[in-house]
């Protein structure tokens, strides 16, 4: 009887398997990455990130719906059908994202090297980015354009009418006004990137706690972080902190993608409520929570 019984809990706590290229980041972690490279991490952090959103791998769906006339109707850009997909396209790297072939099916890291490259590339090449430059757009959509008063921002964007008195102040005065006017009108809700020397660490950290979440979905504390350790990676080594991690990746989500601003019909891109995909711990499943609540917070 002693027997059956511990084979019965073994059987019970038989660990599933995951594949670490669900977890494990570091091949897309370089010391001197170069553009294709740090562009390579912005566009895996985001299609990672969207896949443990189901309002995202919805709007998806609707997108491996499109017929190829239907997506060149309008451009890039615009997508002739109702919902989020609009909204959705201000985003950087959107077309890494809506990616029927793969998304959401299929982690970033066994997506063929070739196929990431070009797909990268190609949205460098169609949509560079519009950050910090000037006179680049002859025109806009009305609801681009800020009204008469006030500002409008969408996503992380914000674009500006500038008046500009030219015979009035030499180019340094017009520089440091200008330099007033970004530090004085930064939106809270978005801090002050970091610079280039450390933005790489700041994205790659938004991997680890992923990884860490993903890993706390299938294993036990424990046993997540000695399967961490087996390949050399860090994890925190109190569970509290890791679930700490757990509720950054649920937040870093909806910064990410502007979920909290980009709103249609009455509908947020990404409802407050919605959980990551990957949220309850295998304990917790274990336990009968994921029957007993819905994935709300």
């Amino acid at each position: 009887m002693r027997n059956r019984l511990i084979l019965a809990l073994d059987s019970f706590v038989t660990e599933p398997k995951l594949s670490p290229t669900e977890w494990d980041f570091r091949s897309l972690i370089h010391n001197k990455p170069t553009v294709l490279q740090r562009q390579e991490l912005h566009a895996a952090i985001r299609y990672e990130y969207a896949r443990e959103s189901d309002a995202i791998c919805k709007l998806g769906e609707e997108f491996a719906e499109l017929s190829d006339d239907q997506v060149e109707q309008r451009g890039t850009l615009m997508f002739p059908k109702p919902g989020g997909l609009q909204l959705f396209t201000v985003c950087p790297f959107w077309n890494c994202i809506f990616w029927p072939k793969f998304f959401p099916r299929v982690a970033w890291l066994r997506i063929p090297q070739e196929e990431r490259t070009r797909r990268v590339e190609d949205y460098v090449a169609a949509e560079p980015p519009r950050s910090l430059k000037i006179n680049e757009v002859d025109h806009f959509a009305e609801w681009e354009l800020p009204p008469k008063t006030g500002r409008i921002r969408i996503g992380n964007v914000e674009n500006l009418i500038v008046s500009i008195d030219w015979s009035m102040a030499n180019d340094s005065e017009i520089v440091r006004a200008f330099g007033q006017w970004v530090r004085k009108s930064r939106p809270g809700d978005i801090p002050e990137p970091r610079g280039d020397a450390s933005r790489q660490n700041v994205e790659a950290a938004y991997l680890t706690r992923l990884g860490v979440m993903r890993l706390l979905h299938y294993y036990p504390f424990w046993s997540a972080r000695e399967h961490a350790l087996d390949w050399e990676l860090k994890i925190p080594p109190r569970q509290s902190n890791a679930l700490r991690m757990r509720q950054e990746v649920r937040k870093d989500l909806r910064g990410m993608f502007g979920a909290d601003l980009l709103k249609l019909a009455g509908k947020f891109l990404i409802p407050p409520e919605e959980l990551p995909r990957s949220w309850y711990t295998i304990t917790e499943q274990q336990r009968g929570l994921r029957g007993r609540y819905p994935r709300t917070a």
